[in-house]
């Protein structure tokens, strides 16, 4: 006797020898392919200086961009010497840092583990990590919020 699920369209989906048909589908049309080591040693090593090349790319640009809870200093009119006039509260600065640091933890998680999958999952969580955090320190990236001082 079958198993059945049912479907999208109201009609009873069998379970083909007892597996659901989303292991079918990822048997039929996702191809298994493994890399040889040489060529995942090489696109991992790639995908690692990308990872590390992020790292100073996002804390320049919320430095200059006054987002990092960093100043240097105030001109006569009380806007930063840097020409900036906006900056970031405490919580948007720490939460910032906290991206860069979970960057920074990724990069060398996905250096120092052994297994391959570890390695490309500890990269990807990485540069996800760099992709939020890039926003999130461009100057203007935080517009949802107004500024109703005029500075």
């Amino acid at each position: 006797m079958a198993c059945r699920l049912p479907s999208r369209r109201g009609v009873e989906a069998p379970f083909r020898d007892g597996r659901p048909w989303t292991r079918d589908f990822l048997a039929r049309d996702v191809p298994t392919v493994r890399l040889f080591d040489a060529a995942f040693g090489s696109r991992h090593r790639a995908l690692r200086v990308i990872l590390w090349l992020h790292l100073p790319l996002i804390v320049t640009v919320a430095v200059l961009g006054g987002h990092a809870g960093i100043h240097f200093g105030q001109s006569e009119d009380g806007h930063a010497a840097m020409g900036h006039t906006r900056h970031a509260g405490p919580s948007h600065a720490g939460l910032l840092w906290l991206f860069i640091a979970g960057v920074a933890t990724w990069a060398i998680v996905s250096g120092v583990v052994m297994s391959r999958r570890a390695q490309a999952v500890a990269a990807s969580v990485g540069l996800l990590l760099a992709a939020a955090a890039l926003p999130h320190s461009w100057p203007g990236g935080r517009r949802w919020e107004s500024d109703s001082s005029g500075c």
